[in-house]
This record gives C-alpha cells, sequence and structure tokens, in this order.
C-alpha cells in the first residue's frame, strides 16, 4: 500500500494534465511522500529478518535432527539464531519515526552480520554432520526434501553438494551388512517361532531388504548413478552392492537345498508307530508319542517357504506340502494322544508302589491296550482315532476300579493317622486353683486315655473286618476272604503303617509325660503329697510307695496301649484269637504290637528318663521327710515322753534361769517353725508340709506350757510360803505385850523379822521373776491370791 500510494499519485495527476493544458494538479512532494517512503524501507527490512528466520527455521528443523543425530548443536544454532533478532523484537523506539532511522541501521546491519555468522555456522555444522551420517537412506530424503523448501542461498548450495557423502555413509552401511552377515550367518538370529531354514532365509532376505531400500531412492538421482564413486558402491555389476547381493541370494539357495534334502525322509517318519515307550520296571511304562519333531518342523517350514513364495513345484515339495496340508489332522491326533497319556499317567502316577503291586494284573491289561500304538499303528494309519477311543475306555474302567480302592484305602490311612496323632496325654489344667492329690491325677489322665484307646480301638478293627475286604472284592472280582495271595503285601504295608503309627502315638505319649514329669519354674506341679507326723515318724498322704505305683501306672499304661490293638495273622487282615486268662474269665490278645514297640530303643530311653524323674522327685520327698525327723525329733526330742517325765521331776530342782532357757529355747522353735514355708516343691510333686509344722508347733507348745505349768506351781509354792510368813509375822506383830515375856517374844519377832527381810526380799524378787518368765511367755495361769 505504501509503494502504491505514490503510482497512484502520479497517475491521477497525470490523467488531469491529460485533460487540458490548462489543469494543473500539483502538490510539494516531501510531505506527501518522505514519511511512506521511509515506513516503506523499514518494512521491507523487517520482511528480510522475516525471510532469514523462516529459511533457518526450515533448515534447523526435526529432518535434520533424524539424520545427523546431534539435536544438541542444532538447537544450540537455533537458538542463537532467535537470539539474533532480541535487539529488533525490544527496539525502544518507534521504527517508523525517521529521526530514528540512523539507529536503526545501525541494528539491522547488526542482525545481517549475525545472519551471516549463522549461515557460515550452518555450513560448518552440514560439513560435520555429513561425514557422521547415520543414515545414508535418511540423508538422502533430507537433502530430496529440502529441495523444495525454501532456505538460505549459501546453505542450499552447499546441501546440494553433499550427495558423495551419502555414497560413502552407504558404502560404510554396506560393510556394516556384510559384517553382520558373515556373522550370523552359521547360526542367524531367527525370529520368535521360526524354523531353522525359514528364519535363515527371511534374515538374509531382510539383510537384502535393508540394502535394497536406499539403492532404490538413489536411482531416482541420475547424479549419483553417473557419480563414478556410485558406479564403484552401487550401481555396477563389480560393485559392492551387488556382491553383497549375490552373496545373500547364495546363502538363500544353500539353506532351501538344506531344507530340501530333510524331506527325504518324510515317508519314513509317517510311517513311526504312533506311541513309544521307556519302561523302568514291568509296571513303570512312560508312554510318549512318537510324532517326529523334524516332521514337525518340516511342516513348518514348508508353510513358511510357501508364504514367502519360495517353494519349487517339485515331487518332494508335493509331498511335504501335501503333509503340511494335513498338519491340522496331525495335530488333532497328536492332542487327542496327549489327553489320552495324560488320564493313563495321572492314573497311574498317583499310586502309590503297593497299590500298583496291588493292581499288577488291572495295570497289565490296560497297557496291554495301549502297547498297540507301538506296533499296530503309524501316522499314515487311519484307525488312530478308533485307537485311542479305546483306550480312553480301558483308561476309565481302570480309574472307577482304582478310585474303588483309594476311597477304602484313604478310610484305611484316615484311621491310622487319626491312631499316629492321638493324644494319649490330655493337657493339663496348670490354671486350677485345687491342685490334684497323685489319686485325682492319675484318674485324670487314666480316663481320658482309657476313652481315647476303646475309641481308636474300634476303628482299629474295621480295617480288616471292614475296608480291606472291600478291597480285595473290587481287585480280585471275588467275595472277601480276608487272607487273599494277591493282597498278602499290601496286608504288610498296612501292618507296617499301623506299627509305625501306635509307635508315634506310644512316643508322642511318654515325651508328654516326660515334659509334665521335667522341672519347670514357669508352672506349678503336677499333684501334692502331704506329709503328716505320726510321732516318732512322718509320713505322707499317701505314702511314696504307694505315689510311685500311681506314677508307675501312668507310663505303664501308656506303653500297654499297645496291647489292645491285636495283630493280624500271618498273611491276610483276619485278627488273631483270644485266649482266657487262667483262673478267669477276662478274655485278652496274645498276639499284639506291644512286644515290638517297647523294645524299641526309643522308647526305652523314654521310659528310663521317666523312670528316673519319678525317682527323683520320690528321693526328695524321702529326704524331706527325714530332716523334720531328725531336726524335731532327735534333736529338739518333741515327742519323747520319758523325757518329759524325767523334766517334771527334776524340774524343782532347776533355776529360773535355767527353766527360762528351755522355755526360750521352744518358744524359738515355734516362732521358727511358724516362718518355714508350708509346702515345698520336688520337681514335679508339691509337698504339703503344713500338718507337720502344725504338728511342731503344737508339740513345742505343749512342752512350753508344761514348764510354764512347773513354773507356775513352784512360784505358787514359793509365794504361798512368803504370805504364810509375812501374815505369820504380821499376826506376831498385832499381838499386844501383857507381861515381860509376852514383850520379850514381840521384840524376839522384830529382831526375827529384822534378820530374815534379806532373804525375804530375795524370795519376793524369786517369786517376781517366775511370774515375770510365766507373763513374758504367754502362759495362762490363774492369778494366785496374796495375802
Amino acid at each position: 500500500c505504501l509503494e502504491k500510494w505514490s503510482k497512484c499519485y502520479f497517475d491521477t495527476r497525470k490523467e488531469i494534465e491529460d485533460e487540458g493544458p490548462d489543469n494543473r494538479w500539483e502538490f510539494e512532494s516531501k510531505p506527501l511522500f518522505e514519511k511512506t517512503k521511509h515506513m516503506f524501507q523499514i518494512c521491507s527490512d523487517l520482511e528480510v529478518v522475516a525471510d532469514v528466520l523462516r529459511d533457518f527455521d526450515n533448515f534447523l528443523g526435526p529432518g535434520l535432527k533424524a539424520v545427523t543425530g546431534d539435536s544438541e548443536s542444532i538447537d544450540q544454532l537455533a537458538e542463537q539464531v532467535r537470539s539474533s533478532v532480541v535487539d529488533i523484537e525490544k527496539v525502544p523506539f518507534d521504527v517508523f519515526d525517521k529521526k530514528h532511522y540512523e539507529t536503526w541501521c545501525g541494528i539491522f546491519n547488526s542482525f545481517k552480520e549475525s545472519a551471516a555468522e549463522n549461515e557460515n555456522l550452518t555450513k560448518s555444522l552440514i560439513e560435520k554432520t555429513f561425514k557422521e551420517l547415520r543414515s545414508a537412506e535418511g540423508a538422502f530424503d533430507l537433502l530430496r526434501n529440502f529441495k523444495n523448501i525454501k532456505t538460505r542461498p549459501g546453505i542450499e548450495a552447499r546441501m546440494k553438494d553433499k550427495y558423495e557423502d551419502i555414497i560413502v555413509q552407504y558404502e560404510k552401511e554396506i560393510d556394516n551388512l556384510h559384517a553382520l552377515f558373515e556373522k550370523g550367518k552359521v547360526s542367524p538370529p531367527i525370529a520368535k517361532n521360526k524354523p531353522k531354514a525359514a528364519g535363515a532365509i527371511a534374515w538374509a532376505k531382510s539383510l537384502y531388504n535393508r540394502a535394497k531400500k536406499p539403492v532404490l531412492k538413489f536411482r531416482q538421482k541420475e547424479d549419483m548413478e553417473k557419480s563414478e564413486l556410485g558406479q564403484q558402491v552401487i550401481f555396477s555389476k563389480a560393485s559392492k552392492y551387488v556382491k553383497f547381493c549375490d552373496e545373500l541370494a547364495e546363502y538363500r539357495r544353500e539353506k532351501y537345498k538344506e531344507w530340501e534334502n530333510e524331506t527325504e525322509n518324510t515317508m519314513k517318519w509317517l510311517r513311526e508307530p504312533v506311541l513309544k515307550t521307556r519302561r523302568t520296571n514291568t509296571l513303570d511304562v512312560e508312554y510318549i508319542i512318537n510324532f517326529s519333531d523334524h516332521l514337525k518342523i518340516l511342516i513348518r517350514e514348508a508353510k513358511y517357504l510357501d508364504k514367502m513364495g519360495l517353494l519349487v513345484s517339485d515331487q518332494k515339495t508335493k509331498t511335504i506340502l501335501n503333509v503340511a496340508l494335513q498338519e491340522e489332522k496331525y495335530q488333532k491326533h497328536v492332542d487327542n494322544l496327549n489327553l489320552m497319556l495324560k488320564n493313563y499317567h495321572n492314573s497311574i502316577g498317583v499310586l502309590k508302589p503297593v497299590e500298583k503291586e496291588l493292581l499288577e494284573n488291572k495295570i497289565k491289561d490296560l497297557q496291554a491296550v495301549i502297547n498297540l500304538g507301538e506296533g499296530s499303528y503309524n501316522w499314515n494309519s487311519l484307525g488312530i482315532q478308533d485307537f485311542i477311543e479305546k483306550c480312553n475306555k480301558a483308561i476309565d474302567r481302570f480309574s472307577d476300579l482304582k478310585m474303588k480302592v483309594i476311597k477304602n484305602a484313604r478310610m484305611i490311612d484316615e484311621i491310622v493317622n487319626k491312631v499316629e496323632n492321638a493324644v494319649l496325654v490330655r493337657e493339663f489344667d496348670w490354671e486350677s486353683k485345687d491342685q490334684f492329690d497323685v489319686y485325682q491325677l492319675c484318674d485324670y489322665f487314666e480316663k481320658h486315655r482309657t476313652a481315647v484307646v476303646d475309641r481308636l480301638v474300634s476303628q482299629y478293627l474295621t480295617i480288616g473286618s471292614d475296608y480291606l475286604q472291600k478291597i480285595e472284592e473290587v481287585t480280585s472280582g471275588k467275595a472277601a476272604t480276608g487272607c487273599s495271595r494277591h493282597m498278602v503285601n499290601y496286608y504288610k504295608y498296612w501292618e507296617r503303617r499301623i506299627f509305625n503309627a501306635l509307635t508315634k502315638m506310644i512316643m508322642r505319649g511318654l515325651i508328654t509325660l516326660k515334659g509334665l514329669f521335667t522341672k519347670n519354674d514357669k508352672r506349678p506341679p503336677l499333684f501334692k503329697m502331704k506329709a503328716e507326723y505320726n510321732p516318732p515318724k512322718v509320713n505322707y498322704v499317701p505314702m511314696i510307695v504307694e505315689t510311685e505305683t500311681y506314677l508307675k501306672d501312668l507310663d505303664t499304661n501308656i506303653c500297654e496301649t499297645a496291647k489292645q490293638f491285636p495283630r493280624w495273622k500271618n498273611e491276610s487282615c483276619q485278627i488273631v484269637e483270644t485266649r482266657r486268662k487262667p483262673n478267669t474269665d477276662e478274655e485278652f490278645y496274645f498276639h499284639t504290637y506291644f512286644d515290638d514297640i517297647t523294645k524299641l530303643p526309643a522308647i526305652t530311653t523314654l521310659v528310663v528318663d521317666i523312670l528316673q524323674l519319678k525317682k527323683k522327685a520320690m528321693d526328695r520327698a524321702e529326704q524331706n521327710k527325714k530332716v523334720w525327723q531328725v531336726d524335731y525329733n532327735n534333736t529338739y526330742h518333741l515327742w519323747d515322753q520319758k523325757g518329759k517325765n524325767v523334766l517334771e521331776k527334776v524340774v524343782n530342782t532347776l533355776s529360773t534361769d535355767k527353766i527360762e532357757f528351755r522355755m526360750s529355747s521352744y518358744k524359738k522353735l515355734i516362732q521358727d517353725a511358724r516362718e518355714l514355708p508350708k509346702s515345698r516343691h520336688a520337681i514335679f510333686v508339691t509337698l504339703d508340709n503344713s500338718a507337720v509344722i502344725a504338728a511342731v508347733i503344737h508339740e513345742a507348745q505343749e512342752w512350753l506350757n508344761s514348764l510354764g505349768g512347773s513354773l507356775f506351781k513352784i512360784a505358787s509354792e514359793e509365794l504361798t510360803e512368803v504370805n504364810d510368813q509375812i501374815e505369820k509375822f504380821r499376826k506376831d506383830l498385832n499381838e499386844s505385850p501383857s507381861n515381860l515375856n509376852s514383850l520379850k517374844s514381840l521384840l524376839n519377832v522384830i529382831t526375827e523379822i529384822k534378820s530374815s527381810s534379806m532373804m525375804m526380799e530375795l524370795s519376793i524378787n524369786e517369786v517376781e521373776e517366775k511370774f515375770r518368765v510365766l507373763r513374758d511367755y504367754e502362759i495362762k495361769i490363774e492369778q494366785p491370791e496374796i495375802l
């Protein structure tokens, strides 16, 4: 618009002047055009700036980054280009004001210098990146794309010179592909699920395609095809590219020939039997599907090669293609055989060796049907599916019979496990406040053991009378006898299992009992024994001998549990007959597991350990008893009646100090006895000494009271004597003298009183001392009458 304004003005002026010489339309030029010309110049400069930015932006984009791989350098250069316009963007004045024109010219010239510098940097980047190309094809595409993109003339000229660099890069790529081929041609990297030959051919073809793809683009550039380097690397028959392609083609032909040679054995593999076996013994047979892996691979190879269009139409390939077309049928047979053999192996595999021996004849009948797959049927046979159905029916019949056997065996196993896991010694109630005596303890454990054993015995008897006979009927097809010859080892197997179960049950019971008899400070003892004094001896209730008997019954009864499980007759599951005890109507099983179990070293060791623990506890009880007898009978003679009688006779001759000494010893004895613990622990037994302590205290108190009584009697007599003497003196002093003789008598009394005052005082002190002793020792006495 700014440029058209001037033209429009002069065109209008000319039209007016052309109408007549007198018509003049003329104005001063400077006011009209000076400002618009200035604005036009500034806009032209800004257009140059925009073009420069666009050219750089077009070139320094994602395409160049993808080819060079040097994103960092490109981003830095692009940032430098953007920074060159910062001064223009932030100009501090009105660029259309002519008075700032010189300043603007300086800024614009600085921009052009930056643009030139950036162009040189871009050319250097082009030189550098094209020497380090990542992809010849990508570089070629970049050049082709930039052909239609406007950029800086210098950059565009430099880019046109880079086709030679692309050929150099492609030569490197051909060398790399050839090195990759040489490295992998013996054992090529094959894609997952691809067969060997087809995979190798596909790999070689992928290398060929990688080499060929850039060449197809290069042919579009005539200059490249005509160049000497282009002929040497790509376009001549002797070029590296052509030689590499020929080498790949030869490699593919060789791999195809190797596969073709392997197809000659196709019919041989199809004539192989459908099954083969691996035997470890007569019954342990592993059936394997005999479909050749080579045949599977050939079929897959043929399908892949056919898809790749490489199969040659001849008799060999027609045969293998025909086999490949039937792959679905073969796979169906293989799947059905797999399913059938899986059912067979599942049916046989779950059987224990003893069950396999039990079902030996049935297993052989089943194997006779499946063995037809080893000889009568090959992969060309038409009756493979009928054979599979016949095998499945035989397997189903065997499975039904097996399940009946396993069902009964499982019931037997449950009973045996119940025996094995039975708890003969019940859990003890340690929280109970009332402690058992030995009678209650034994009753507590024995009732539980008896109930458990009775229940187990009743279930145990059903093993031979019920379940084993059902198994005999199923396996023999005849009525059960309980002594079938073909089940002899099966009887022995269960007898051994029952023996082991009983052993574990009894051993667990003994271990639990041993644990109960072992010292444990974190729990109270099992039961208590009450000690009682029966002068001069201390006895326990119950007595130690009786307690030992009861405790012995605990471990004896656990071991004798085995006596309640009768054994079977030889080679049968029939229980031995009972016998009658002599002179009684009681019957018992004379042949049980007891003798064999109790001879086991582990059992005998446990019994001995328990015996030692019991003996240790009873020894401590005996020692406790002796301590009471020695200390309180032999030392203090508390129950020595003769000694008591002698003391009563001689007590009158003893001084108060000696009597008090004897009394203090008995009082201290009472105090010490009261401080003694009323019970002691003897490992697993509480020894209750409260009755003995009470008896000691009572007897010591009796001695104390006896001495006190004697002392009171002596003190009373002495008090009476003193009182009588005082009363006599008082009576004599109260008499009035009537004559000289009576006066003399009174004076004599006074003289006697004075002379006996000291002795009287001593007698009174002695009496007071005796009563003090009686008071200090709390001897109950009657208050004497003091005259």
